[in-house]
């Protein structure tokens, strides 16, 4: 696979991601909400396949509170149909729609898309992707400095040690 199939939009990778750690290497298909795949995009718990969801339980909640879930839950929604979309039309996954609940999809990874999966669920990856995309790095060199000297005075002091042992 060649490191252009590799950068995908974050929503995508994220996806991608954890479907393959929900999904793995099953060539079976799973069906999900549309909502629950969007605990994907904030790297929240695993999602849950459609009918195993628990029952619900009413909570009372504050207006703001609600308000602000109703509005997370829309966007992501749409996040989440036009990254499924996207990876569809890569062939990454087969999606096909419920066919009488909306907001229910049922998702297959190919191969390309779970060797894509396994690769961005990898943390070294997820970090180079991070660096590449955040180009102001040069931030994590005073960091990078101190934990030089951290190791350089933890290493002396082993070797301080080791000597008188």
């Amino acid at each position: 696979m060649s490191d252009t199939n590799l950068w995908h939009s974050p929503d995508e990778r994220r996806i991608l991601a954890g479907l393959y750690r929900v999904i793995g290497a099953d060539r079976e298909e799973h069906a999900f909400r549309t909502g629950e795949l969007g605990r994907l995009l904030h790297w929240e718990s695993r999602p849950l396949e459609y009918g195993s969801e628990p029952e619900r339980v009413e909570e009372q909640l504050d207006y703001e509170s609600l308000k602000k879930g109703i509005t997370r839950f829309l966007a992501d929604q749409k996040r989440v149909d036009a990254a499924l979309r996207r990876l569809s039309e890569r062939k990454l996954i087969t999606l096909t729609r419920h066919s009488t609940i909306r907001d229910v999809v049922i998702v297959t990874l190919t191969l390309e898309g779970d060797d894509c999966g396994r690769r961005y669920s990898s943390p070294r990856l997820r970090l180079d992707l991070w660096l590449r995309t955040h180009k102001d790095y040069w931030v994590f060199l005073p960091l990078g400095h101190v934990v030089s000297y951290v190791g350089g005075v933890l290493t002396a002091a082993l070797a301080a040690a080791l000597h008188f042992w």
